[in-house]
């Protein structure tokens, strides 16, 4: 259990200090580009014009770029959802239904047309034989697992995959998709 808090406290700390909400958190960095628009071809003479962008974006030490996914998702999180709650996963509707289950994994989530029943089954399928605290799931996602829905009694055939943003999709069946992050 305490790795378990430990690597919750790691995992939420890298957004946080991403965020610049810990005293540690470096200091955004901001990089003002300057740039000669090019003249507009006319007959008379005149002077080239100037445009600036300024973009600013924060980095962490512990684990580079944050991404808009990972800040909302960190957002979300400090929230503690709860199952039942709704949430958007990638512009995709959700409904919580574990919140914080070892794995290294802060929820899971069903799409549209997918119980809550059979997202448990498949974290239950890609979790079979690892340590809920000691093991992460993303260190041995299967990229396709047969899951017995409890709802329909059928078995169905999911796709999964880890994306840039740490977020494990699971889609198949039915139209079904489960969420991990």
């Amino acid at each position: 259990m305490k790795k378990l808090a430990a690597a919750s406290a790691l995992l939420l700390a890298a957004p946080l200090a991403a965020c610049g909400s810990s005293s540690n958190a470096p200091a955004p960095v901001t990089t003002t580009v300057t740039t000669k628009a090019p003249a507009p071809v006319t007959t008379s003479a005149q002077a080239p014009t100037t445009t600036s962008a300024v973009h600013t974006s924060t980095t962490s030490a512990v684990s580079g770029s944050v991404t808009n996914f990972q800040q909302y998702m960190y957002e979300q999180l400090l929230k503690n959802p709860n199952p039942g709650d709704s949430i958007d996963m990638k512009g995709t509707a959700a409904t919580v239904c574990i919140s914080g289950d070892g794995y290294a994994l802060h929820l899971v989530a069903a799409g549209p047309n997918t119980s809550c029943d059979f997202a448990k089954a498949v974290v239950n399928a890609q979790t079979q034989g690892l340590n809920a605290t000691g093991d992460n799931i993303r260190d041995s996602l299967q990229p396709s697992i047969e899951v017995t829905s409890p709802v329909t009694g059928k078995a169905y055939t999911m796709s999964c995959s880890n994306d840039a943003d740490n977020l494990i999709t699971c889609t198949g069946g039915d139209n079904a998709s489960v969420f991990m992050y």
